[in-house]
């Protein structure tokens, strides 16, 4: 159970007080700096000296129990370098599984349980706010973000955008509100120089818990209206009917804008665009949250948008930003300045090289799973010197949909339990299909099996239900997905993996083949 931590009124006052000198120095053009000079194995041989002063910590006492030194360290680094360093330490039992960071199973090596908490990988100094994770892919946490940490996520931006060629360009963000994903691009788009312009959500804004956050947000726009920086206050753009958005691009970005937005959300927004027979401008949509595939690029593209992935998490930060040079539709850049990365045992293992990082990283799985190399693109950013690229990022341990992530137990309970309570049947009659349609939008298909007479609406509201309880204190995000009507039912016997197992979820993407009939 992790602890609880409290984050009071003043400890926000204070963090916008800061927050709000910050802004007014980068109004005026004392940005945070991106350097990319960083000795690598310097820093990390910091960040792990740093570890053993604090000899009870979690991750010092995975290095001790793997007979790892300083000394043996500092060897390893000169001889093999930092990845292969990171390889042997993993070897050694030196990482954590994605469900040993939240919790879900307990932490042990060489027979031995290791007390540890998700704050354990806590990494601020000094004000703070706490960015929650929705609580859907596991326990909700909270990732407090100093004002370093926030002036590390902004120092990339311009030079991303410079890369672009979108620096003077409107900049929109398409996000749910208030939510960790916008507050977050907000003040670091801020910081850089470069304020969004505008900022829509999908639903209204969310009420309970998050009211406090909308008040702050408030308060912070006010507050910074009064000293130049101007900070937009989210606008309603329904996610089937994003009627302000597309007003407002044809408007006041005739000759286009940047949004950030879910992948999703980009192709509803065109979609609903051709439907109202009005041309969207051409736009440059930065996209995150679920898997960016080739056919989503493809169906952009075609109308004429330019497409940049870019790859991060609460827990973490920014992780990796779009080549510009790709080979594939979601080939990204790792930030190798503040993260080393390996593959373990198909995982991606992330450690953090930086002290401005909000979270202490030594080869932590994030749940992700893709593909990592070394190689040399010749795009902007290769010649900055990130020279490993991500691709074919995605997770097997959750399902993603409308830029929201579900456990996989929550996946196997709806298919093995509450299905065949709430309609009938057994386990064996209801499988779940994460399927990418031509349109390129990501459906949830339930797979009913012919036999069982229930009629789709409540297989449907079953599924809506589960998805509600699952979102905890985040009844929004559950809401978003219900109103874009992505749960659909398919009379179909259940199918069979190539190993002959009966899954509880499958992945296809519709035009490929599936040689199990899905």
């Amino acid at each position: 159970m992790a602890r609880k931590v409290v984050y009071p009124p003043l400890q926000r006052a204070r963090f916008g007080g800061t927050l709000l000198v910050r802004l007014i120095r980068a109004r005026y053009g004392e940005q945070p700096s991106w350097r990319l000079d960083t000795d690598r194995n310097h820093a990390f041989l910091e960040r792990m000296q740093a570890l053993y002063r604090a000899p009870y910590h979690p991750l010092a006492v995975l290095l001790r129990l793997g007979g790892w030194t300083v000394e043996k360290l500092r060897a390893s680094l000169a001889e093999e370098g930092l990845e292969r360093t990171l390889g042997n330490l993993a070897r050694d039992g030196v990482w954590l599984d994605a469900d040993e960071v939240k919790c879900r199973k307990p932490l042990v090596r060489n027979g031995r349980e290791i007390p540890f908490l998700p704050t354990d990988l806590d990494n601020v100094c000094g004000p703070s706010v706490p960015l929650g994770t929705s609580g859907t892919s596991g326990p909700r946490t909270k990732n407090p973000l100093d004002i370093s940490g926030f002036e590390l996520q902004a120092s990339y931006k311009r030079a991303m955008l410079a890369a672009l060629g979108a620096l003077d360009l409107p900049l929109v963000l398409y996000y749910p509100a208030p939510s960790a994903a916008g507050i977050a691009q907000l003040i670091a788009f801020a910081l850089a120089g470069k304020a969004p312009d505008a900022w829509f959500c999908h639903l209204p804004e969310a009420q309970s818990s998050a009211m406090r956050w909308s008040v702050w947000l408030r308060v912070l726009a006010a507050a910074a209206t009064v000293a130049g920086v101007r900070l937009p206050l989210p606008r309603l753009a329904e996610v089937e009917q994003p009627e302000t958005l597309l007003d407002w691009l044809c408007r006041q970005a005739p000759q286009g804008a940047v949004v950030t937005t879910f992948a999703g959300s980009a192709l509803r927004l065109q979609a609903y665009a051709e439907r109202r027979r009005r041309p969207l401008p051409n736009l440059v949509f930065i996209l995150g949250g679920e898997p960016i595939t080739a056919r989503k690029r493809a169906l952009l593209e075609s109308r004429g948008h330019r497409v940049y992935p870019w790859y991060g998490a609460v827990d973490a930060g920014r992780i990796a930003i779009g080549c510009l040079n790709p080979q594939v539709a979601d080939d990204m850049h790792l930030l190798s300045d503040r993260f080393a990365c390996i593959e373990w045992q198909g995982r991606l293992l992330l450690t953090s090289l930086l002290p401005s990082v909000h979270k202490r990283y030594l080869n932590t799985d994030c749940g992700d799973l893709g593909t990592l190399e070394r190689r040399r693109c010749g795009c902007p950013l290769d010649e900055l010197g990130l020279e490993f690229h991500l691709s074919d990022v995605r997770s097997v341990q959750k399902l993603c949909l409308e830029g929201v992530t579900f456990p996989a137990d929550l996946v196997h309970r709806l298919a093995d339990e509450l299905l065949p309570e709430s309609c009938g049947g057994a386990p064996s009659d209801y499988q779940l299909l994460e399927e990418e349609g031509d349109d390129g939008w990501t459906r949830l298909v339930v797979r009913v099996a012919p036999e069982i007479v229930v009629p789709a609406d409540k297989v449907i509201e079953t599924v809506h239900q589960v998805l509600l309880e699952a979102s905890g204190d985040a009844p929004a995000l559950a809401l978003r997905i219900k109103q874009s009507g992505v749960v659909t039912v398919r009379r179909q016997r259940p199918c069979f993996s190539r190993g002959g197992k009966l899954l509880a979820r499958e992945r296809v993407s519709l035009g490929t083949d599936d040689p199990r009939g899905g």
